[in-house]
């Protein structure tokens, strides 16, 4: 499960739809949200590509105009980082790692990554177990993405509270967080999100390229031609009429793309098909025109979703649904949305605790100071003062050794994992290079038949010891075995390279005469990989 977070009961939910953004603030009111203000701004093309942050420094100064905007008196943020942008995996876990589910999950997520883990910024829930296993969902997104727009919001003079998703926070709003099982479709300008929530979770997300915008009419038109051809082809020319309206054509290509991907999702589900019916939300969930196209294209009944009763009527439903649903996942108190642990968010939640405590302490430690002052002529009060204060300080000093200690066992913790890994790559040859470095030198005349490697183990300053590489390779003579020995020497990766034996041998079928010959060289320190050459050697105390 993940680590909640003290959540802010005042924010402002922000989401990018293509060149818009837009933010909703809601406010807990009585423990209830209510949605007290909305606002949505319309970028210049340069900020933002296809619903993507490309420029900081604009997106920092359009989220100031947004504020101006909609009023918004909280500099409190949640961001929905987009869907396209993200690695969303359900995973079954065995039994055997119920202690240790959340690291378990986050190796399991790597292998969908194509980048590093430790590039990565994760969140981890668990939504279910059987008798065999454990089945969480895992999400990922690239951490230096993150911290680019994390960066960008702090410019703007804001502080960001949460990142999650802007598609499992849709499901927030249109159900306003009660736990239910549907399927929800989001139609906006540049790309369409579908949702498939179980007990008020999202198990399943996916977002598509195709949107309600302009910018999908080109690809509506290319789907239109391709109907077309195919039913000229199937039933004759006169067969497979375009249609006229580019709205048609443009929500066509969304339902094509829906009911595929719908599709593909029941077919990976093992308990039946994932809808009974479908949800339509987002900017053009109301359009009577994809509700019919809807309908029949996914073969299941549609309905348009309607607002939560804490939205209240002073504001549209559609435009706003996806960023409510980001500051919803923010104020309440449910493990239904997703949180992105970013690290230098993280990091300032810690220095606010830390100031906090601080002045809570400061104020406990002056309080005993004033009572002296103030009893100054009552020798029993001011001894009492006196015992309450050292009582003070003497807690405050205990858990002061608390934390250095804490500190210590972590600093002495990250040492030993790094002699670990420092254990497992001493010494390690990075042989691709080195083999091609070689290649490279070696005569036309020679040709190399095996390389073997020999470091001494009886020594345990690995650092200091010879690693030596033994070499066996064929001349057709005694000159070319000469030549291949300087060649071998002028590498910077191999030293003091000697010849061990040559033998006069044949080979082949026609039995062509040649040296075969064995050599050894000493490996140095360029011989190493980058992983070898980069570890920390140093001993800690």
């Amino acid at each position: 499960m993940s680590t909640r977070r003290p959540r802010s009961a005042n924010v402002v939910g922000v989401v990018v739809d293509g060149d818009v953004i837009k933010g909703a603030q809601i406010r807990t009111v009585f423990g209830r949200p209510r949605l007290v203000r909305c606002a949505e701004v319309v970028v210049p093309g340069e900020i933002t590509d296809q619903g993507r942050i490309v420029d900081p420094d604009g997106f920092a100064a359009a989220l100031r105009s947004l504020w101006k905007e909609g009023g918004f008196r909280t500099k409190q943020l949640a961001f929905g980082i987009d869907g396209r942008d993200a690695t969303f995996r359900r995973l079954s876990l065995p039994l055997d790692v119920a202690e240790h589910v959340r690291e378990a999950a986050r190796y399991e997520l790597g292998t969908y990554l194509p980048y590093g883990l430790d590039e990565a910024v994760t969140d981890i829930h668990e939504v279910g177990r059987t008798a065999t296993s454990i089945d969480v969902v895992a999400v990922a997104v690239r951490r230096a993405s993150v911290e680019m727009i994390a960066a960008a919001i702090a410019d703007a003079g804001l502080r960001v509270c949460d990142v999650t998703l802007s598609s499992t926070a849709l499901g927030l709003s249109v159900t306003g967080g009660v736990s239910r099982d549907s399927t929800i479709v989001s139609v906006d300008g540049v790309s369409t999100t579908i949702v498939v929530r179980r007990d008020g979770r999202a198990t399943v997300t996916r977002v598509l390229t195709g949107g309600g915008g302009e910018r999908s009419t080109q690809a509506a038109d290319e789907l239109e031609e391709a109907l077309a051809r195919v039913d000229q082809f199937r039933h004759g020319p006169g067969a497979g009429a375009r249609v006229d309206d580019p709205k048609i054509r443009r929500f066509r290509t969304v339902v094509e793309e829906v009911a595929a991907a719908i599709r593909f999702e029941e077919s990976q589900q093992t308990g039946g098909g994932i809808r009974a019916g479908v949800d339509l939300a987002g900017s053009y969930g109301a359009d009577e025109s994809l509700v019919e196209l809807m309908a029949s294209g996914v073969d299941a009944s549609v309905a348009v979703v309607d607002p939560p009763a804490w939205w209240g009527e002073k504001f549209p439903f559609a435009p706003f649904t996806t960023a409510a649903g980001v500051a919803l996942g923010a104020v309440d108190r449910t493990d239904a949305s997703v949180h992105l642990d970013v690290p230098s968010v993280s990091a300032r939640r810690r220095r606010d605790r830390e100031l906090a405590v601080g002045l809570v302490v400061a104020a406990a430690v002056a309080i005993p100071a004033m009572r002296l002052v103030g009893a100054a002529n009552s020798d029993a009060v001011r001894a009492e003062g006196s015992a309450e204060s050292a009582e003070l300080q003497a807690d405050v000093l205990a858990a002061r050794v608390v934390g250095l200690d804490e500190v210590a066992a972590l600093q002495q913790e990250v040492f030993d994992r790094r002699r670990i890994h420092d254990d497992a790559v001493a010494g390690e040859i990075w042989w691709p290079r080195l083999l091609d470095e070689i290649a490279g030198v070696i005569p036309d005349d020679t040709f190399l038949t095996s390389v073997s490697l020999r470091r001494p183990v009886d020594d345990p300053m690995i650092d200091q010891a010879e690693t030596t590489a033994t070499f066996g390779a064929v001349a057709l003579d005694q000159g070319g075995v000469a030549r291949w020995l300087r060649a071998v020497a002028s590498l910077d990766g191999v030293d003091d390279v000697w010849l061990v034996q040559s033998t006069a041998s044949v080979y082949g079928e026609l039995e062509l005469p040649v040296v075969a010959f064995v050599a050894e060289g000493r490996l140095t320190d360029a011989a190493e990989s980058p992983r070898a050459r980069g570890r920390d050697t140093g001993v800690g105390s």
